[in-house]
């Protein structure tokens, strides 16, 4: 988690805005918001409790000097980031996966362009290529990455090959397996 403070502030203490970037969930970085592997199964809501429990933890209070009031969290973030954001600040999912829900200590939610519907067309109907795309991305240019047995890619450059995935597994492959 990267932590960007003013160097000056009125307020004794400042309000939080935790975002997550885009990429439709297997895409973008926080340094670059537009990976992660398919190999991993991936833990949304709870890296999302976890990122929420941590704000409200001694070690980031430590982190920021006692500058920053957790109790005014806003969550946000564009695209996947902001259906995120929507999760995290509505409670949605969390009883369903046995998780205690972060809700409670969110004040606000900036959902940018979020995803608010998983069985949409987008997502659920099979197509040649992506509208944003292109071209088609074969199956063959992905195939080091999705070799459950390849290492796994915690992140990706936007000119490395890695980046295509989404591009890949939009159109090819729905609906998405979201894990809690």
């Amino acid at each position: 988690m990267d932590i960007y403070l003013p160097k000056e502030t009125l307020a004794k203490s400042i309000p939080v805005i935790l975002w997550w970037h885009s990429g439709g969930l297997m895409q973008g970085t926080r340094k670059a918001p537009t990976s992660l592997s398919p190999q991993t199964a991936i833990k949304f809501l709870s890296d999302c409790k976890a990122a929420v429990d941590f704000l409200h933890s001694p070690a980031f209070q430590a982190a920021t000097n006692n500058r920053v009031d957790a109790s005014k969290l806003v969550v946000s973030g564009s695209s996947a980031g902001g259906w995120l954001s929507l999760l995290v600040g509505n409670g949605i999912g969390y009883e369903a996966c046995g998780l205690e829900s972060p809700a409670s200590r969110v004040r606000g939610i900036a959902a940018v362009y979020p995803i608010t519907d998983l069985n949409d067309p987008f997502w659920m109907d099979k197509k040649e290529k992506t509208a944003y795309f292109e071209r088609a991305v074969p199956q063959e240019e992905m195939a080091e990455y999705l070799d459950p047995k390849a290492p796994k890619v915690a992140s990706s450059s936007l000119d490395s090959p890695r980046w295509l995935f989404s591009t890949y597994m939009v159109p090819l492959h729905p609906p998405y397996v979201v894990y809690p």
